[in-house]
């Protein structure tokens, strides 16, 4: 009779299963209370020229194709395309965010693409204001996931 060794047997009971569904409605949660608390940033950022504060748009809430979460203005009238990376981290100067293909294609073509990164959402949040950091040499950006696509062949 063979007998499994105590240390596979610990191994295996320290792995458990992810709830990704919870941890979905997390991550919705924080990117929210994040939007929200640019909204008020740029509410605030905005106040002396209301017509363009009454414009602000959370455009995440209407759909997730235009590639950007908040639309913001300058003060000159110039449109303020916001992405908010949100988090419950403390600040720090290094920091890394997914962003899809579909942000990163934005960011390349819009002239006035913003990160906001929102740091301890739950607590007392931060926020970082980096002017298109794609288009700068202080980021790497690294693809992480793959879309595989697959004819298969039908049999007779």
């Amino acid at each position: 009779m063979k007998y499994k060794s105590s240390k596979s047997t610990r191994q295996t009971e320290s792995i458990s299963k992810v709830d990704y569904v919870k941890k979905q409605k997390a991550n919705i949660n924080i990117g929210e209370l994040g939007e929200r608390e640019v909204i008020e940033y740029e509410k605030k950022r905005l106040e002396a020229y209301p017509n363009f504060q009454r414009e602000i748009q959370w455009q995440s809430q209407k759909s997730d194709a235009i590639g950007y979460d908040i639309l913001s203005f300058e003060k000159d009238g110039t449109p303020r395309q916001i992405e908010v990376k949100s988090t419950t981290d403390k600040s720090s100067n290094k920091f890394s965010f997914i962003m899809t293909e579909n942000e990163k294609g934005h960011a390349m073509s819009l002239p006035n693409y913003w990160i906001y990164r929102v740091f301890d959402v739950n607590g007392q949040p931060t926020i970082y204001k980096i002017k298109n950091p794609l288009k700068n040499n202080l980021t790497q950006v690294i693809p992480v996931k793959y879309q595989v696509n697959i004819k298969v062949k039908k049999s007779k």
